[in-house]
């Protein structure tokens, strides 16, 4: 039994032998590469929902916020009309600060803005080099 996954309590001795994995067990069995993250903002006059797609990685400056799309709710419904893209530091504060709970191995909101990880402004594409 796996006690090292939210889930491995589920997983039987006999339902997963981690000897019969051959070359695979040597390497990771899961990995995670991209993570989207949603948030609801309620505001007026209509909510907001906003898409924050977080990559992670093998470089020392993910994981990191890629893009964020925001969406207003059509009234009178739970749907949601795509609105634009915003920057991660276009968002209100809140907003980050629930991605930031969400996301593992991140403690500042700035380490996910990639103007401040990369060093790039990103909407020149100069680098700060």
């Amino acid at each position: 039994m796996s006690e090292s996954t939210k889930y491995g309590h589920l997983i039987s001795g006999d339902e997963f032998d981690e000897d019969d994995q051959g070359d695979e067990a040597t390497g990771s069995r899961v990995e995670l590469q991209h993570q989207t993250v949603k948030v609801l903002w309620e505001d007026e006059p209509r909510d907001l929902q906003y898409r924050a797609v977080i990559s992670h990685g093998d470089h020392e400056w993910e994981p990191i916020c890629t893009h964020v799309q925001r969406a207003h709710r059509i009234e009178g419904s739970n749907q949601f009309d795509p609105m634009s893209s915003v920057d991660w530091t276009e968002l209100p504060r809140e907003v980050q600060e629930r991605v930031l709970d969400v996301v593992a191995g991140v403690e500042r909101i700035d380490d996910l803005d990639p103007e401040q990880s990369l060093g790039v402004d990103l909407s020149s594409g100069d680098s700060d080099e």
